[in-house]
């Protein structure tokens, strides 16, 4: 094993993106989360693409919200947050990614993390470019 391959693991959450799925499947490591899109292609994610399954799947529909799979394989859905949409949707995904991790860092069941996280993706959205307005 060379230095440093267990240091994700090491983390309190470990949350990624199903467009590494290469790198996942060398690293080995459970996530307590994986992110995916079910729009996009390239996001793409189905049981057993890795050795070790995540305890959670998440498969972000845009403004559908979208769906979530825990160990239980039950599929359950969660709703976006409404918000005025000015056009810019750069950022939403990464963002709801950074607050699922947040969320469930700070112990919150998967169910109120997602409810977090898509909160935090409506912030995005509202208004134009990588920054809020200043105030």
């Amino acid at each position: 094993m060379r230095s440093g391959e267990q240091l994700p693991r090491s983390a309190r959450v470990v949350v990624a993106t199903s467009r590494a799925l290469p790198l996942l499947r060398e690293a080995r490591i459970r996530l307590d989360a994986l992110v995916g899109s079910e729009i996009d292609p390239a996001e793409r994610y189905e049981p057993g693409d890795l050795d070790v399954a995540p305890a959670l799947v998440v498969r972000t529909e845009s403004d559908r919200g979208g769906r979530y799979v825990q160990s239980d394989g039950v599929v359950r859905r969660y709703a976006t947050v409404p918000a005025k949409v000015t056009g810019d949707t750069y950022g939403a995904g990464d963002t709801f990614a950074a607050g699922l991790t947040f969320a469930l860092a700070e112990g919150k069941a998967p169910a109120d993390a997602l409810a977090f996280a898509a909160a935090r993706a409506a912030e995005v959205v509202a208004f134009e470019g990588p920054y809020p307005p200043h105030e």
